[in-house]
């Protein structure tokens, strides 16, 4: 963690991790950081990625749990109860900032796990600083880019998010849409 006024290393957290770490992000207070970091089974030729939410100045760990295959924590919500991940391409998890139990998962509808460059499959996503929209990035199954928008807006929005798809051409403009029922 540095601090960006004076380029000055504030801590390290370290992690067991034999893949590196992939992923983090800082809680709107900059309190918390949560990160995802990857391990390789040599034996079992697979990968598992410990997700975990630290304290950003003492480098404690508040809690971590392990996701099979690749995960990406990618940011907090606007409010910061919830640290949202990219689970494999396959799903966003909305996980409680203070237990690390999960709320509320948005499957990839089109997702084919034994092959995944056939399928669709989510690569990036974005949430706004001031709350609702949920943008995902990804390619749809003839391998075209897609965005899709979600809602978050209401008091209970992790667990009941609503979409609209939607494909762009490079020109900016909307190409496909249609409405996604609640996963």
């Amino acid at each position: 963690i540095w601090n960006d006024q004076t380029g000055k290393k504030v801590t390290t957290i370290l992690q067991e991790a034999n893949s590196g770490t992939h992923a983090v992000a800082f809680s709107p207070t900059n309190k918390l950081v949560a990160i995802g970091s990857r391990q390789y089974d040599k034996e079992n030729d697979t990968y598992t990625t410990s997700v975990s939410v630290a304290y950003a100045l003492s480098g404690i760990t508040e809690w971590k749990q392990t996701i099979p295959g690749w995960a990406n924590p990618k940011a907090f919500s606007p409010d910061g109860k919830m640290v949202v991940v990219l689970c494999g391409g396959e799903s966003i998890r909305f996980i409680k900032t203070e237990t690390g139990e999960v709320q509320h998962e948005i499957k990839c509808a089109a997702f084919l796990p034994a092959t995944p460059r056939q399928g669709s499959q989510w690569i990036d996503f974005a949430i706004t600083p001031t709350g609702p929209r949920l943008a995902i990035g990804g390619v749809d199954k003839e391998r075209k880019g897609t965005v899709e928008i979600w809602d978050l807006a209401g008091p209970d929005a992790a667990a009941n998010p609503t979409a609209v798809k939607g494909g762009a051409n490079p020109d900016g403009k909307q190409s496909t849409s249609e409405n996604r029922e609640k996963q």
